[in-house]
């Protein structure tokens, strides 16, 4: 009986199966009143049968002895069988009570999204973009958007530099996001993808690289500007930089022998300085922000 406590979810159920309990409980006493009974010697089986009789509210006048135990026998047997079933039938509607509130609260919306307080971030290289700053500016029937990155470098060395090949930013509507789509990685353009609100790419960089030099010098400010409607309550700012430079002297660059997406960040491999390509994989920073709009 008593793993039936698992199921106690609520204050219903909770007094459900407290009186369960107790009913339990009962039926156990008057089964040992009657085994009392039952085993007594005869001297003292009159006492205890009249003292179950006096319990039940029983008139015995006129009965015997033999018709007055035979009676409390039966009282005791009819009051343990009725409580033996209240409490199993209240531990079922316990149960089904705690099943019905575990499907309810199953079915419950996603809570409510809070502001994002930092950046779930990766970095793979010698530069690291760990967090951004977004200002909102109400323009008419639009809010202008800025996504403030800030490059900072890993290295120490002053002599070791970053300079970002390829990179984007992508802003959703976080309400709208899918959450079974991949993120950078689905095939679709912003404009296929319910929940986006924009896309800044970087694809210009061979003629103003964005250069990341390292030591204790400020950090690289890169900056993406969006308009967006004034309905949106909660944006979700995605972004994902790739690094020229690679391990042992290699180089990562476009891979002009695939096809490149529709929109988004061309295929990269790494290749030596001679040309040859090799298995490395190119150096990246990214990562993500959730935030509340603020006006």
């Amino acid at each position: 009986m008593w793993q039936a406590i698992s199921y106690v979810t609520s204050g219903l159920t909770l007094l459900a199966f407290a009186y369960s309990v107790i009913a339990w409980i009962y039926k156990t006493k008057s089964e040992e009143r009657e085994r009392l009974i039952r085993i007594a010697k005869e001297e003292q089986r009159a006492e205890l049968v009249r003292n179950a009789l006096e319990f039940f509210h029983v008139e015995t006048k006129g009965l015997t002895k033999e018709q007055q135990y035979n009676l409390a026998l039966e009282q005791i047997q009819s009051r343990a069988q009725r409580f033996r079933i209240t409490a199993a039938v209240v531990c079922f509607i316990a149960l089904i009570t705690a099943i019905i509130t575990a499907f309810a609260i199953s079915k419950v919306g996603k809570p409510a999204i809070k502001p994002a307080t930092a950046a779930t971030t990766v970095a793979t290289g010698k530069f690291t973009i760990n967090d951004c700053d977004i200002q909102f500016i109400r323009l008419g029937d639009k809010i202008r958007t800025e996504v403030s990155l800030r490059a900072i470098p890993i290295t120490k060395n002053n002599d070791e530099v970053a300079t970002i090949l390829t990179g984007m930013v992508v802003l959703h509507n976080e309400e709208l996001v899918d959450l079974s789509q991949k993120g950078p990685e689905t095939s679709l353009t912003c404009g296929e993808t319910k929940s986006c609100l924009g896309v800044k790419l970087f694809d210009n960089l061979e003629e103003k690289p964005l250069i990341i030099r390292g030591g204790d010098l400020p950090p690289t400010t890169i900056t993406a500007v969006f308009n967006i409607p004034l309905s949106v309550k909660v944006v979700r700012v995605y972004w994902e930089f790739y690094q020229k430079e690679a391990g042992e002297n290699k180089l990562c660059v476009i891979d002009e022998s695939k096809q490149p997406p529709k929109e988004g960040i061309p295929f990269l491999k790494v290749v030596t300085r001679g040309g040859e390509k090799t298995d490395d994989h190119c150096w990246r920073a990214c990562g993500k922000k959730i935030i509340r709009v603020a006006l």
